[in-house]
């Protein structure tokens, strides 16, 4: 029997198809999208695609919101121009204060998908029915987090 190994293609899983090849995994991996959103986007936000193949901010409260594309990449990604989205690897920022509210990641813990802060991360899984929970990484270090994706559950 032969089996087709699983790739990642715009964060989703999917079966790797016939004529495609393995791109070997960099340090992080980053793609270039349109900000849909109305207001800029900043450096470390979590973002999803939207119906146009824009990025906007994820969050945990509904399904069009909850699956996490990436993080910004650039300070800033004005409305309706392109920039970097990190879709994995390693993620630093100087200062999470804006993403998590606190200045440093917690080192070793888990991080999620804020339910109730649009493109932010927390320590505590959403526990609210209806809301999701969507790990995005853990913090290898008090300014590091290490991108790592699992399944979105629905509550």
């Amino acid at each position: 029997m032969r089996k087709k190994p699983l790739v990642l293609t715009n964060g989703r899983p999917e079966e790797l198809q016939a004529g495609d090849q393995l791109d070997l995994a960099t340090e992080m991996d980053i793609t270039d999208k349109v900000n849909g959103e109305s207001v800029p986007l900043v450096k470390g936000q979590a973002v999803t695609i939207n119906g146009s193949g824009q990025v906007i901010l994820a969050k945990a409260d509904a399904a069009g919101t909850a699956n996490v594309l990436g993080f910004v990449r650039e300070n800033t990604i004005d409305p309706n121009v392109s920039g970097s989205i990190q879709i994995e690897g390693q993620l630093e920022l100087i200062d999470w204060t804006d993403l998590t509210g606190g200045a440093d990641l917690s080192a070793g813990s888990d991080y999620y998908l804020s339910a109730s802060d649009a493109g932010k991360l927390t320590t505590v899984a959403p526990t609210t029915p209806g809301q999701y929970v969507c790990f995005v990484g853990f913090a290898v270090s008090a300014k590091t987090l290490f991108v790592k994706w699992d399944r979105v559950i629905r509550l």
